[in-house]
């Protein structure tokens, strides 16, 4: 019964709060005497920027799980170990995470703004088959095999 009370309480803080953010919403739209010119300025402004604020928000998103994952005590995780030799936290995975969420947002970028062109397809996913062909190739000769006696 107490994990009931608990969601009944939960459910009821939530609404609450959306009923109190839309009667906020209304007083400051009558305060302000906001029109429709005005929220169509409003919505071209986040429509024009959308991909840039939604760049900075997946990076600002990966610091931010950086850093929790770092301050959190039951986490081996440590962002230090990124620039340590032997770790096994790796800077070139961080960098390639980085790397797929830049191509991500690049294509996203293109497409809301409709300047996607099928070239620039092909090399964002020619880039990521040639890294991987890459790695391949380094891992299959760049060590040498250990000799083993016998």
């Amino acid at each position: 019964m107490n994990e009931f009370k608990t969601k009944l309480l939960m459910c009821s803080i939530r609404t609450v709060g959306v009923v109190l953010i839309f009667w906020v919403l209304g007083l400051l739209i009558r305060y302000f005497e906001i029109d429709y010119e005005d929220v169509k300025a409003v919505l071209g402004i986040i429509n024009s920027y959308s991909p840039e604020l939604l760049l900075i928000g997946m990076l600002a998103g990966v610091g931010f799980a950086f850093y929790r994952s770092t301050q959190d005590e039951t986490s081996e995780f440590d962002f230090m170990h990124f620039f340590m030799a032997g770790k096994p936290e790796d800077i070139w995975k961080l960098g390639y995470f980085l790397l797929l969420l830049v191509a991500m947002w690049s294509i996203f970028a293109l497409i809301w703004r409709d300047k996607l062109t099928t070239e620039y397809a092909w090399a964002v996913f020619g880039t990521f088959v040639l890294k991987n062909a890459a790695d391949a190739l380094g891992k299959a000769f760049g060590k040498p095999r250990e000799e083993t006696k016998e």
